[in-house]
C-alpha cells in the first residue's frame, strides 16, 4: 500500500484551538471519503478523547502504547468515531489512537535523552506501518495532534510530516508562537537537508477566530512579513516561508458533558475549503500562495 499522507497539527501556544480543530478537520476529510486516522501525541495531557467525550473504559487495550510495543496490533488499538456529538461519520472512515490510560508515557518530559530516541525510533515505525495495513484497513491521512508550546517534542512530531498546519489567530500572542515555532522549524529543517536533499515538507498558515477573509490574509502576512525581516537580519539565503492555506470563523459549539458537538455551518464550508486545499490539491498554488506574494513585494 501506499504511504498516507502525514499531517501535523499545531500552533504553539495554547488556546489557538488546536485539537478542536483537528477534529473537525478531521471529520470533513471523513466525509469527502477520506480514510483518516487522528494521532494524539500531546503525551502529558492527551485530550482528544475528552473533545469527541469518550471515557477511558472505552479504550479497553486500544492505546498508543500497546501500537508502539507491537506495530502490528496498530490497526487493533485504533478506535474508529462512530459520530461527534449527534452527527454520525459518514463517507470514509475516521479513527483515533490516544496515549489515553498510558501512563508510562506522562512522564514523557522527564525521560532521558536515551529514551525519548528510543521512542521516537518505535514511533517512526509505527508510522511507516501505516503503509504495510492491507487494502480494506489502510488510511489516506494520519494527522498528528501535538501538544501546545514551542519545544523539542513538538519540532521533533512535526519533522515526520509532509504537511504541517501552524493554527494561528489574531491575537498577539497567537501571531508570537507561530512565528517562535516557524523560526524553530526552520533550524529543524536546515539539519534535516543536510542528510536528505528531498524533503518537500510545507508548513500551512491557518487564522483562527478571524472576522473575515480580510483578517485571516493579515493575521498570515504578518507572520510571513516577520519571519521574512528575521531571515533578512541573518542573512539567510535558504528561506522557507509558510503559506497561507486558510481561515475558520469564531466557533461556538455547543457541549453536552465536555463533548465536542457540532460546529455553524459558516464553520463546516471553511472546515471543507481547508481538507479540500490541504488533501485534495493539485501540485503547487498560484497566485493565491502567500510566499509568492510576499516575494514579489520584497522586489517592488
Amino acid at each position: 500500500m501506499s504511504r498516507p499522507q502525514i499531517i501535523a497539527s499545531t500552533g504553539g501556544k495554547g488556546g489557538a484551538g488546536k485539537t478542536v480543530l483537528s477534529i473537525l478537520l478531521c471529520r470533513e476529510l471523513a466525509r469527502m471519503g477520506k480514510k483518516v486516522a487522528l494521532i494524539d501525541v500531546d503525551l502529558g495531557t492527551p485530550n482528544v478523547h475528552t473533545k469527541l467525550g469518550l471515557k477511558q473504559k472505552d479504550f479497553k487495550r486500544q492505546t498508543l502504547q500497546r501500537a508502539l510495543a507491537q506495530p502490528e496490533w496498530l490497526e487493533s488499538s485504533l478506535i474508529e468515531v462512530k459520530s461527534i456529538g449527534k452527527r454520525h461519520v459518514k463517507g470514509g472512515r475516521f479513527s483515533i489512537l490516544s496515549s489515553l490510560g498510558d501512563f508510562d508515557l506522562r512522564s514523557f518530559g522527564n525521560w532521558d535523552e536515551h529514551k525519548q530516541d528510543q521512542f521516537y525510533s518505535q514511533f517512526k515505525a509505527l508510522i511507516e506501518h501505516f503503509s504495510q495495513l492491507d487494502e480494506a484497513a489502510s488510511f489516506d491521512v494520519v494527522v498528528l495532534d501535538t501538544r501546545a508550546g514551542i519545544d523539542g517534542n513538538v519540532c521533533d512530531f512535526c519533522m515526520l510530516a509532509d504537511d504541517r498546519v501552524i493554527f494561528t489567530g489574531a491575537e498577539d500572542t497567537l501571531r508570537e508562537d507561530a512565528l517562535s515555532l516557524l523560526k524553530m522549524l526552520y533550524f529543524y529543517d536546515l539539519e534535516e537537508d543536510q542528510h536528505s536533499s528531498d524533503s518537500t515538507t510545507t508548513n500551512w498558515i491557518v487564522a483562527n477566530k478571524a472576522d473575515d477573509e480580510g483578517q485571516a490574509n493579515s493575521v498570515s502576512q504578518w507572520v510571513v512579513n516577520a519571519l521574512g525581516k528575521w531571515f533578512a537580519r541573518r542573512k539567510m539565503a535558504d528561506r522557507k516561508f509558510p503559506r497561507y492555506l486558510g481561515w475558520i470563523p469564531e466557533i461556538e459549539i455547543p457541549r453536552e458533558d465536555g463533548t465536542l458537538m457540532e460546529a455553524n455551518d459558516e464553520a463546516a464550508d471553511r472546515f471543507r475549503q481547508l481538507a479540500e486545499d490541504l488533501c485534495c490539491r493539485d501540485d503547487g498554488r498560484g497566485d493565491d500562495d502567500i510566499q509568492d506574494r510576499y516575494l514579489r513585494d520584497l522586489t517592488t
